[in-house]
């Protein structure tokens, strides 16, 4: 009896734990106190961050992207936030989100992709709206 194409007890164990996290209904954020709110990130406590994809115009040489990825990281960092995600010669998919506890602003997410559409050797910069870090759903 071959045991092709079934899952393992394991297997369904971690695909289970890396579903999404659903956002509580608003009624039962409402019965929680403060610590638990802010363990769970919910209410006053909500932190949010957005997706944000580029290309460039054409391929990166290793020193190009080296120089481009530390003005980018500097140009983030400067404002208190960070990235997590994957740079290539061609382009780069990433999230952003606030440094430490916090969320982004409107006005961090204008400046970010501002100062990547004045980069000349980008073609095209993509930003998703801002979305809960923990709870929301990440744009592919």
């Amino acid at each position: 009896m071959s045991n092709h194409g079934s899952k393992t007890s394991l297997q369904k164990e971690s695909c289970r734990s890396m579903k999404a996290l659903k956002q509580p209904r608003t009624r039962r954020i409402r019965r929680l106190n403060r610590r638990q709110r802010k363990k769970q990130h919910l209410g006053e406590f909500q932190e949010m961050g957005f997706h944000l994809c580029w290309g460039f115009q054409s391929v990166l040489d290793e020193e190009g992207l080296d120089d481009f990825c530390d003005s980018f990281i500097s140009m983030i960092e400067s404002r208190g936030l960070c990235c997590a995600g994957s740079f290539s010669s061609e382009g780069a998919n990433c999230f952003i989100v606030r440094l430490g506890r916090g969320t982004v602003t409107t006005e961090d997410h204008c400046a970010v992709v501002d100062w990547l559409q004045a980069v000349n050797h980008i073609a095209s910069v993509n930003a998703g709206a801002l979305s809960d870090n923990w709870y929301g759903d990440i744009q592919q």
